[in-house]
C-alpha cells in the first residue's frame, strides 16, 4: 500500500545538482529501481520527494565533489534526506566469509551534511554507515540504527 504524500512536507528539487544517471552506476539493477517506480515525484512512507527522470542525470553522486543547495529563507522543523550508500562486501577476517554483501559494516564515515543557518550558525552532521545510512542489499539483522528504510519490508515464505 502506497502512503499518499503528506501536506506537512515540502520536497526540494535537486535537479540542478544531479551529476549522474543512477543506471550507469556499478551494481545498479532494474530490481533496485523496481522497474522505474522510483523516478519523478514520489511519496516514500508519506514523505514527498522529487526524484530525477530515467535516462538522464537523476541522482547526486558524492564521490569527490561536494554539493551546495541554497534553500534561501526556508524555515523547517527538520530535514529528511533520501540517500543510499554503495554495497560493500563485509570483511570479518581474512578469507572468512569475505564474499557476503550483508550490510553489517558499522560506523564508517560516508559523508557530512553541513547545514548553514541564516544567522551564520553551522551544524555538521556526520553520515555514518549503518547509522544514518545503509546500503541497499542487506541480510537479516543489518538494519540501520538511526535511519528508516525507504521501502516496506518484504515477506518471504519459510522453507517449511
Amino acid at each position: 500500500m502506497k502512503i499518499p504524500p503528506s501536506q506537512h512536507f515540502t520536497p526540494v528539487s535537486f535537479a540542478r545538482q544531479f551529476n549522474v544517471d543512477a543506471a550507469t552506476l556499478e551494481g545498479f539493477s532494474k530490481q533496485d529501481r523496481k522497474m522505474g517506480e522510483t523516478y519523478g515525484k514520489q511519496s516514500i512512507l508519506g514523505i514527498p520527494f522529487e526524484l530525477g527522470e530515467p535516462n538522464q542525470l537523476n541522482a547526486v553522486l558524492l564521490a569527490e565533489d561536494s554539493v551546495h543547495i541554497d534553500l534561501g529563507a526556508v524555515k523547517a522543523t527538520y530535514i529528511v534526506f533520501l540517500h543510499v550508500v554503495e554495497d560493500r562486501v563485509s570483511r570479518y577476517q581474512e578469507s572468512l566469509a569475505d564474499f557476503a554483501v550483508d550490510g553489517n559494516d558499522l560506523g564508517d564515515h560516508v559523508s557530512d551534511y553541513i547545514l548553514e543557518y541564516l544567522d551564520g550558525e553551522i551544524h555538521t552532521a556526520p553520515i555514518l554507515r549503518r547509522f544514518a545510512i545503509q546500503q541497499p542489499h542487506i541480510m537479516w539483522g543489518a538494519s540501520p540504527f538511526a535511519a528508516v528504510p525507504a521501502s516496506h519490508p518484504d515477506v518471504h515464505m519459510t522453507a517449511t
